[in-house]
């Protein structure tokens, strides 16, 4: 039940895959884990065009109990689309300085590596925070790689 001085807030995410802004419109967020899926269209080095089907799983990483660090959640307005934006770069980063035969060979690895990083013995890291909102990628899921032409 609302107090006289609280106010409703709609909040507005992307949805859809690909990802398209403003598609959800919820009153609540949930905590997680759940996960997100996008359709990331990269290029390899030597122009090859693929669609990567691409899930994340996710949740929002914070104490409850602590009122300070869950009003972080709301920092970003549209954490879905902000959070598949960021990994579509990342993504296409890695891709673009790959030839098509060694994405082929090891996709998982440079897209897991791309995201999560490398910690200080050369390991790929297990998650991915954004410090702004708590939000925490902890896993990524190639659920497909298409080549955008028959060609290829």
């Amino acid at each position: 039940m609302l107090q006289p001085d609280e106010q409703f807030t709609i909040n507005t995410l992307s949805g859809g895959t690909p990802k398209v802004p403003g598609v959800i419109k919820t009153l609540h967020i949930l905590l997680g884990p759940t996960f997100s899926r996008d359709l990331v269209p990269v290029e390899t080095s030597d122009h090859a065009r693929l669609n990567l089907r691409l899930s994340y799983n996710w949740l929002f990483n914070v104490d409850p109990s602590n009122q300070k660090q869950a009003q972080k959640i709301f920092n970003i307005r549209d954490f879905i689309g902000d959070m598949c934006n960021l990994m579509a770069a990342k993504v296409r980063a890695a891709v673009a300085s790959s030839s098509f035969e060694d994405f082929h060979k090891s996709s998982a690895h440079i897209i897991r590596k791309a995201i999560f990083g490398l910690d200080e013995r050369n390991k790929i890291n297990d998650n991915y925070d954004f410090e702004k909102n708590c939000l925490r990628i902890k896993n990524v899921d190639i659920q497909s790689v298409e080549p955008e032409s028959r060609d290829t």
